[in-house]
C-alpha cells in the first residue's frame, strides 16, 4: 500500500511515496515488512523509481543471499496460491497456519543456505500450536522445498522431519483435536482490565463475535449495520482483500452491551482523529490513522496480559472460546458454523443454509460474557 506526501529538500518540492519492498529482520530479530521511500518531482517520477528499484531486486534475486521468509512469501504469492491442484480452502488453511506461527519468527529470517534439516526439526518442535496446525505448516513447507529443489535453488531437507504428536504450551501438554479456550475468569479479567486501552473494543469483539484477527483489523464503521457486524474483508500481507471463501462472508448479531462499546470507541476515535489530523472509517488504527500490523497487535496484547497477570495466548483462542461457549449452550451446530464462517466442507458446509437472523441473534444473546 503506497502512501504519498509532499516534502521539501534543499528548497525544492518533491513527491514522496512509500512502498513495501520485501521483508527484513527488525532490531528484535523478528521478520517484518520492509518499507522504503522514493522521491520524485512528480508522483509518476517517484513511482517510476520504485518500479525500477523492484525490477533490480527481482533481476538480482538469484545473485543475493536468500532468506527463508522472503523466498516463502514469493513462493506463496507466485506459485502456491495459483496452483489449481489445491482447493482455495486448503491453500488458506496452510497459509494461515504458516503466517500465524512461522512468518514473523526468527526462523523466517535465516538464510536458506544456512538451514539444515535439524534446524527445521527444532523449529517444528518449538511451535506452540496443535499438531494438526504443525501438519498444515509442514505440508506447505514441504511443497516449498520440493519447488526449491526442482528449481535447483537448494535441496529438499524435509524428508527426515518427524512431526510432534504433542506440543508443550506454557508447560502443559496439548493433545491434537483439543482446543484451547479462555476460562470465564480469565475472560472477565481481560475485558474489565482492558477498559481504557485503545484495543479494548478489539478484545470485546474478539470475545463476542469469534472473528479472526485479520477480519477485525479490516473492519470499518460502515460494516456495522442495524446492530449487525458485516464481515466481508480481511487484512492480508498489509492489504485489505476480500475473504477467500463464501462461507467466511457473514453477518453477526451484536449484543446491546457490545453496541454501546462500539459507540464509546467511535466517540473516542473521532476525538483522536480531530486532535491528530487524520480521517478514517476503519475501526482499529494507530494514533496516526494507519492500519495495525498483526504482530503489533499481538505484542500489545502480550503486554496487557502480563500487566493483568494473564498467561499470553494467541488470538485464535478467543474464536475457540466463542464457539465452545455456543456449543455448550446447546446452540445447533449449523448456527455455530454460520456465526464462525467455517470453511470445512467435509464437516459443516451442509449446515450453512437456513440459518436466519433470529437464530443467530438468540445465540449471541445467550453468551455469558461480562463486559
Amino acid at each position: 500500500m503506497a502512501t504519498k506526501t509532499n516534502v521539501t529538500i534543499n528548497g525544492n518540492r518533491y513527491k514522496r511515496v512509500k512502498h513495501k519492498v520485501g521483508m527484513k529482520l527488525n532490531s528484535k530479530g523478528v521478520w517484518v515488512p520492509d518499507y522504503k521511500q522514493f522521491y520524485g518531482r512528480t508522483k509518476s517520477e517517484a513511482e517510476a523509481k520504485y518500479n525500477a528499484y523492484m525490477d533490480n531486486v527481482n533481476k538480482g534475486l538469484s545473485n543475493k543471499p536468500l532468506h527463508f521468509g522472503e523466498m516463502m512469501d514469493r513462493f506463496i504469492r507466485e506459485v502456491f496460491e495459483k496452483d489449481s491442484r489445491y482447493k482455495a480452502s486448503t491453500k488458506k488453511l496452510y497459509v494461515d497456519a504458516y503466517n500465524a506461527n512461522v512468518r514473523a519468527s526468527n526462523f523466517a529470517g535465516q538464510l536458506l543456505s544456512d538451514i539444515k534439516s535439524i534446524d527445521l526439526q527444532t523449529m517444528y518442535n518449538s511451535l506452540e500450536c496443535a499438531p494438526s496446525t504443525v501438519k498444515a505448516i509442514h505440508k506447505l513447507i514441504k511443497h516449498f522445498y520440493e519447488y526449491l529443489e526442482k528449481e535447483t535453488i537448494c535441496r529438499d531437507i524435509t524428508g527426515s522431519i518427524v512431526l510432534p504428536k504433542v506440543v508443550k504450551r506454557n508447560g502443559n501438554a496439548v493433545e491434537d483435536g483439543k482446543i484451547e479456550t479462555w476460562t470465564d475468569e480469565e475472560l472477565k479479567t481481560i475485558l474489565s482490565g482492558s477498559k481504557g486501552h485503545r484495543l479494548h473494543l478489539f478484545l470485546v469483539l474478539s470475545a463476542c463475535t469469534g472473528c479472526r484477527i485479520s477480519e477485525l483489523l479490516a473492519l470499518k464503521y460502515s460494516d456495522i449495520v442495524d446492530n449487525m457486524l458485516m464481515i466481508n474483508n480481511q487484512v492480508y500481507d498489509g492489504e485489505i482483500v476480500a475473504l477467500k471463501t463464501e462461507s467466511s462472508v457473514r453477518s453477526i448479531p451484536l449484543k446491546r452491551e457490545v453496541i454501546q462499546e462500539i459507540q464509546d470507541h467511535k466517540a473516542w476515535h473521532i476525538e483522536e482523529m480531530l486532535k491528530n489530523g487524520y480521517r478514517t472509517d476503519y475501526v482499529f488504527t494507530t494514533k496516526t490513522g494507519k492500519l495495525y500490523e498483526r504482530h503489533n497487535v499481538d505484542h500489545a496484547c502480550e503486554r496487557l496480559y502480563k500487566r493483568l497477570g494473564i498467561t499470553h495466548r494467541r488470538h485464535h483462542v478467543y474464536r475457540h472460546t466463542f464457539g465452545t461457549q455456543l456449543a455448550k449452550s446447546g446452540v445447533p451446530i449449523q448456527t455455530v458454523a454460520a456465526l464462525l464462517g467455517h470453511a470445512d466442507t467435509n464437516v459443516t458446509s451442509k449446515y450453512y443454509i437456513n440459518v436466519d437472523t433470529a437464530d443467530k441473534t438468540a445465540a449471541i444473546e445467550g453468551l455469558k460474557i461480562s463486559l
